[in-house]
């Protein structure tokens, strides 16, 4: 019975020591040893200038490092506002989609470096386009002609430094947090990575400035923008009527200097049969007046034709009536 007691005594005591190994040992996410990390881009090739989104499995966990070694073998770092820095989970995974590359560089390979927690660095390759013929590569750009329009009018683009061949490019105004389509087709680069095209500024827009947004659709790392200037014009026609109708209403003060013209005929008042002298004598019979002058001259004729009327009838009779005339 003891040595049965004592067997079972020390399996349960190797149990319990199994247990607290299984329950106190580190379990790894996952084996350092044979997996390698795996690093992939969102985008193997394009020009320079571009934000690239960097994804890895595998890495050790921890704080990783984020630099670059151009085509001429010249390391560097990424400039803020772009990542110099990402947490890798314990499970060895990140994901980081804000790798900005420099605006220009030498064209080629270049190599997006990882340095790990322990200090191992893991590469990846990006190809560098650059225009054909040229050393230099820089980051996609757009141009627009003119610069200010207002609603409807035709805005002329073009840009280079895109991926050359058949890359699709999508034109957005942003205006405010609204993001209006300028195009329904969009433009493709040619072979040397350049976009050239025209495009309509939409309606009724209420802004003084707009941004256009151009980003290949593949992938949306290539980006580029142009600001344009909206001219209101509607508003400022309709304003300049009612400019224009005030001064319409203005002149009625001019209307009222007609008063003026008055004031020049009261002189014709004073002189009314043309008479330029003050001490004339039409000027004593203008006070009289011209009533009783005309009354006057009227009766006149009338009062001597009667007095000779009278004075030619007394002297008839007068003939008849003298003795010894023969008359009887």
């Amino acid at each position: 019975m003891l040595h049965r007691a004592t067997l079972l005594l020390g399996a349960m005591l190797f149990g319990t020591y199994l247990i607290f190994c299984v329950l106190l040992s580190p379990t790894p996410s996952f084996a350092f040893g044979d997996q390698k990390p795996q690093l992939s881009l969102n985008l193997q090739q394009g020009p320079l200038g571009v934000t690239l989104s960097l994804r890895g499995r595998n890495v050790r966990p921890g704080l990783a490092g984020l630099s670059y070694i151009d085509a001429q073998g010249v390391p560097g770092s990424f400039a803020p506002p772009g990542d110099s820095l990402v947490h890798v989970q314990a499970d060895g995974t990140f994901l980081t989609s804000n790798i900005l590359l420099p605006s220009s560089g030498p064209a080629g390979v270049w190599k997006i470096v990882v340095t790990d927690s322990a200090g191992a660095i893991w590469p990846v390759h990006y190809l560098v386009l650059a225009a054909p013929g040229e050393s230099v590569a820089g980051s996609p750009n757009l141009t627009i002609n003119p610069g200010k329009g207002v609603s409807g009018d035709v805005i002329a683009f073009s840009g280079n430094n895109w991926l050359p061949g058949g890359t699709t490019i999508q034109l957005t105004l942003l205006v405010g947090t609204s993001s209006l389509p300028l195009l329904d087709t969009s433009p493709i680069s040619d072979k040397n990575g350049m976009i050239t095209g025209a495009f309509h500024l939409p309606a009724n827009l209420s802004v003084s400035q707009a941004s256009v947004n151009a980003k290949d659709v593949a992938s949306g790392a290539l980006r580029a923008q142009a600001q344009v200037l909206i001219v209101s014009s509607s508003p400022t026609p309709t304003a300049s009527p009612t400019v224009v109708i005030s001064p319409t209403v203005v002149p009625s003060p001019t209307s009222q200097a007609t008063p003026v013209i008055t004031s020049t005929s009261t002189p014709l008042k004073t002189v009314p049969l043309g008479s330029d002298s003050p001490r004339g004598p039409l000027t004593l019979l203008g006070q009289m007046g011209w009533g009783v002058v005309l009354l006057i001259v009227g009766i006149t004729p009338a009062i001597a034709a009667l007095m000779l009327i009278f004075v030619k009838i007394p002297s008839h009779e007068r003939k008849r009536n003298v003795p010894g005339s023969g008359h009887y």
